[in-house]
């Protein structure tokens, strides 16, 4: 039987309070990158860039010791500690609603520390780093497989970027500011479009869910 709706999540600053870790582990390969620039990576067209200066380095040796690095990364990230309130979250959500999660973590830094916290029951799909890094296709995979509409479904995410790449197949989305991103990234005009709520919390995420299918209900 089809449930009410579908919830998309994203992983790291959303469920797992990852990423100041991340940037850590940036900043050890780029000594320049401060965190405001590091945001600014969270950017659509930002990220394009990285990737393509990503794809430069990969085959010599610099990706070996970023390899390295990446290793110890997710020996650390393992460690982390989930979210406040995520699995209290997704046990509720799960019992009205289809669940999946989008993140762009590889499937050693995302799989073990989901099954450490037993939050991997709670998603039907799941799409990482290796199906592809474009969250917008991933999306679509997930409609496509899950069998919802663009209207049945609500994004949750720390990251401007995954607001865009939502806005893309008509998803709305709910901005976390547990995050990489605050509430003045969600606010900008462009952004705000798609973004039905900015929540603090997953108290507030919670109540911010319910009133957007609600509010989808009724219309």
């Amino acid at each position: 039987m089809k449930k009410k709706g579908l919830i998309i999540f994203d992983m790291d600053g959303v469920i797992v309070d990852s990423v100041m870790l991340t940037y850590q582990y940036t900043k050890k390969s780029l000594p320049f990158m401060s965190f405001p620039l590091y945001q600014k990576i969270f950017d659509r067209d930002w990220f394009k860039y990285a990737l393509h200066i990503y794809g430069k380095f990969r085959g010599n040796r610099v990706s070996k010791k970023l390899e390295n690095k990446r290793s110890r990364y997710i020996e650390e990230k393992l460690q982390s500690r989930i979210i406040p309130g995520s699995k209290k979250l997704l046990e509720t959500l799960s019992q009205h609603y289809e669940l999946a999660l989008n993140t762009n973590a590889s499937i050693p830094s995302a799989i073990p520390i989901l099954e450490k916290h037993d939050l991997r029951k709670f998603f039907g799909v799941i799409k990482t780093r290796e199906n592809t890094m474009d969250k917008a296709i991933k999306n679509h995979e997930i409609l496509e497989e899950t069998g919802y509409a663009p209207k049945e479904t609500l994004f949750i995410t720390d990251s401007i970027r995954d607001v865009e790449d939502a806005m893309q197949s008509g998803i709305c989305s709910i901005g976390m500011t547990t995050g990489v991103h605050g509430k003045t990234h969600f606010g900008v005009r462009h952004i705000a479009e798609g973004v039905v709520a900015v929540a603090d919390n997953h108290n507030e995420t919670e109540v911010a869910i319910k009133q957007f299918f609600k509010k989808r209900d009724k219309s």
